[in-house]
């Protein structure tokens, strides 16, 4: 069976390299109906399943192909810090082991997210420690919005407001960020609405 994660990401990540779009087209290589993708794409992102047995409303057959097919891996926290205002800093480490960082800003009502679109940059910019190390490689759409899941769960509150200004040129790795912004806005990803998602670059 062969699907279409991008070459460039490794196949550890499995199911986090695809979009909703990719989801699709897996669920069609597997011979599924197609409302299974956003069948799919509910438990993979807007409940963060961190296993495919726990996705009950698949029959057990897809869910057995899902499992020989791709991992459904989840990112972790190394190391987090603290500041005094509440912010929090993480080093999140992916599936095949880079790792990213990733920064939840709480307010009174909202919580924000800067996420990483890629481990280092290729952009070199002299006032940027993150360009000084070079490109370790992109990131898969579901691995940035694994980044917004993780910082959620530790701070048990919804993300309202994702910024893509972590880690990385955003446009350098533009599908995949395009990509996860649709699955953060998507209501059967994160339901964020469009106006609270942003790009710097």
């Amino acid at each position: 069976m062969t699907h279409d994660r991008p070459e460039r990401l490794p196949a550890a990540i499995g199911i986090k390299a695809l979009d909703a779009e990719g989801i699709g087209r897996l669920v069609a290589q597997l011979g599924e109906p197609s409302f299974r993708a956003s069948q799919i794409v509910r438990w993979v992102y807007g409940r963060g399943a961190g296993a495919y047995a726990e996705m009950t409303d698949l029959s057990k057959s897809l869910r057995d192909k899902l499992e020989a097919t791709l991992p459904l891996p989840s990112a972790e926290i190394v190391e987090r810090q603290v500041s005094s205002d509440g912010t929090r800093k993480y080093l999140l480490r992916l599936a095949d082991g880079t790792t990213v960082e990733t920064v939840g800003l709480p307010t009174e009502d909202r919580l924000t997210v800067c996420f990483s679109t890629q481990a280092g940059c290729a952009m070199g910019c002299s006032f940027c420690a993150t360009g000084q190390s070079g490109l370790i490689r992109d990131l898969g759409p579901g691995e940035m919005v694994d980044q917004l899941a993780v910082v959620a769960r530790d701070f048990d509150e919804r993300v309202t407001n994702a910024v893509a200004m972590g880690q990385g040129e955003p446009f350098a790795n533009y599908d995949a960020t395009l990509g996860a912004l649709r699955l953060m806005n998507s209501p059967d990803g994160l339901g964020i609405g469009a106006r609270h998602l942003t790009v710097s670059t």
